[in-house]
């Protein structure tokens, strides 16, 4: 199997060895993914950028992470898939507040200044560019508070809930990595199994609903909604487009219901 290759950007005064970037090598299937953490040229927005385009090119990488100020560091890096949390969304306001930490200087004006020359981009992303990205912003955090969680909605792309603050807890990484694992990948192919699935239906003895969890005869579906290629079964019970025959190859038991229901509607 070819592994593929994360790239973790660490934010400001962090370390490309981190706790952050181990909880990615603890949390994301370590069959699969190298997770891979890089230093870069702090005091300089340009060279950041260009050493992280390098490594990307040199290493064969195929997902970027970034947070804080590695955040917004990913988000200008573009034409590739890339996550942020807790993006420092305006340096230009976030790093002036910052002083001295663990013997090193507060951030030089000059700094600030080549951060500040990109901010602009972030206004003119393409619809192509906004959806390789994914946004996850902490519920308690405490330098960044909420207050660019709006303006990333309107200019990124929708975003994430996670628990925690602004530097990245466990339980958010286990969160963050949940989508790369093997179990969700096979009940999210599930979830697809239920759109415009008339004709699985059509083919099975009987159907489950994992937005109600009841299991019933196939000839039960009788609302199906109208498209302009196929149609979907909707259940007969609770209304609910989350219908999946035993002709999907899915197992139609209230264990996997329940699965389904946990992942997809989250109670």
């Amino acid at each position: 199997m070819i592994m593929k290759k994360l790239l973790y950007i660490h934010g400001y005064n962090g370390s490309p060895n981190g706790s952050s970037c181990n909880l990615f090598r603890k949390y994301i299937p370590q069959d699969e993914w190298q997770v891979i953490g890089m230093d870069y040229t702090e005091n300089d927005c340009a060279v950041a950028l260009q050493q992280i385009r390098e490594t990307i090119e040199s290493e064969g990488i195929d997902l970027v992470v970034g947070s804080s100020l590695g955040g917004f560091l990913t988000l200008l890096t573009t034409g590739i898939k890339r996550i942020v949390i807790n993006p420092c969304y305006l340096p230009s306001v976030e790093l002036p507040k910052l002083g001295p930490h663990n013997g090193l200087p507060a951030p030089s004006k000059e700094m600030v200044a080549t951060y500040a020359a990109f901010e602009p981009q972030l206004k003119t992303f393409s619809d192509e560019e906004r959806f390789l990205i994914t946004g996850y912003f902490a519920e308690e955090d405490e330098l960044l508070g909420d207050r660019y969680q709006d303006v990333f909605e309107e200019d990124v792309h929708t975003f994430y809930d996670i628990p925690g603050g602004h530097h990245v807890c466990e339980e958010a990484v286990k969160i963050i990595c949940r989508p790369f694992t093997p179990e969700y990948q096979y009940l999210k192919a599930a979830h697809h199994a239920s759109f415009k699935n008339e004709e699985q239906i059509k083919a099975s003895t009987q159907c489950g609903c994992f937005s109600c969890m009841r299991i019933f005869p196939a000839s039960e579906v009788a609302l199906i909604s109208e498209s302009d290629s196929a149609r979907t079964a909707w259940c007969p019970y609770c209304d609910v487009d989350a219908v999946l025959g035993d002709a999907s190859g899915y197992p139609i038991t209230k264990e996997f219901l329940r699965k389904m229901h946990i992942e997809w509607f989250g109670d």
